[in-house]
């Protein structure tokens, strides 16, 4: 019986002492501010005032800040992602273990965001001729690559919704979900985004509906620039031995030559892509160097029609299909600090254009 309480004593010891260690390492050492494997900005020190200690902010926050500067972090992660798939687990911190390599990512489904943005775009095209496109999460795409019984009906509840909400919405699920099980490579493995294969079935799908005639496949020349990307879902699943993804870029003649004014630095560029963001983790960021407020693309010494482009991300590998056709003005909602209603209501262009991520209706407030 003594040596039993003796073995208690030095257990609860051993874990205050464990919990004590880690917990003073956390305030001493320097903080992170991003993370590059899970590609993340991480949780900092709450402010202590007595509205956040009242309404419980403060220590909400202060769980995230001790979760995300753990010291070893990335290597519990790691561990606890292969332990989940050494006990057969289908995912890990919303990362679906697919075939063939596949790191498929969940929605992350908000009711009350997800209805408020569906709310705002219905509204924004009861009055206005608005071309809406939805583009499809991984999930819905590859069906064929998910775990046998793998439960999507969360998921298949907010295209629902969508449809509910926006019936005359774009949505190319199914062209691409074939595209893919006939073997192309329309999604990336390790990211949320489709690649550029995909992007260009999407622009494909869009000038139907803008009234354009697309270019063929045949007038663009592919060029990759890198096969070591490893994206979103990469950096969420914890697993690092993941097949990386190549990035393709289309190419044609004079896509250099367009200007590309960023209004939130003032800066001007040529060109649709930022090749030095191949040195990066994300280098999903090499089409436009990554997001913005609002920019505006135009070509040299040519009169062409106008679009408004509202987007999120997916549409950066759109953008240079679109770019043959139209001069752009491109707002990001995400980051826009204007009424997007009144700019669409306001401004004179001859079509416009949403497109936006299934992710960013369900997680992110448009409005």
């Amino acid at each position: 019986m003594k040596k039993a309480k003796i073995s208690d004593i030095l257990t609860v010891f051993i874990s205050l002492a464990i919990i004590f260690t880690f917990g003073i390492a956390i305030l001493i050492k320097p903080p992170k501010s991003f993370s590059e494997t899970e590609n993340r900005v991480l949780a900092q020190f709450p402010k202590a005032n007595t509205d956040n200690i009242m309404n419980g902010k403060f220590f909400s926050r202060l769980g995230d800040f001790y979760s995300d500067q753990f010291p070893f972090r990335e290597r519990f992660t790691t561990l606890k992602a292969n332990s989940e798939r050494f006990l057969l687990k289908q995912e890990n911190n919303g990362i679906i273990f697919g075939k063939d390599g596949y790191l498929i990512a969940r929605g992350d489904r908000n009711e009350d965001i997800l209805h408020k943005n569906l709310a705002y775009l219905q509204e924004l095209s009861k009055n206005n001729e608005i071309c809406i496109f939805i583009a499809p999460r991984a999930i819905d795409v590859l069906s064929d690559k998910l775990p046998k019984l793998c439960d999507v009906s969360i998921e298949e509840r907010t295209n629902t919704d969508i449809k509910a909400y926006l019936p005359s919405c774009i949505t190319i699920s199914n062209t691409i979900k074939n595209a893919s099980k006939n073997g192309e490579y329309v999604w990336y493995k390790t990211d949320h985004h489709w690649t550029t294969d995909g992007a260009y079935l999407a622009y494909s799908s869009i000038a139907e509906k803008l009234d354009i005639t697309p270019y063929s496949i045949n007038e663009f020349y592919r060029v990759t620039v890198s096969d070591s990307f490893l994206g979103t879902s990469f950096s969420k699943s914890g697993i690092h031995s993941a097949e990386s993804d190549s990035i393709t870029l289309y190419r044609y003649d004079g896509d250099y030559e367009f200007c590309v004014y960023n209004e939130e630095t003032g800066a001007e560029t040529k060109g649709f892509y930022d090749l030095s963001r191949l040195e990066e983790k994300d280098k999903y960021l090499v089409f436009l160097g990554g997001n913005y407020s609002r920019i505006q693309i135009r070509a040299e010494d040519e009169s062409r029609p106008t679009l408004l482009l509202i987007k999120d991300s997916f549409a950066n590998s759109v953008i240079p299909f679109l770019a043959r056709h139209f001069d752009l003005d491109v707002v990001d909602p995400r980051y826009f600090r204007g009424d997007v209603f009144s700019l669409i209501n306001e401004s004179n262009y001859d079509k416009t254009l949403i497109l936006i991520g299934t992710g960013t209706l369900e997680s992110t407030e448009m409005r």
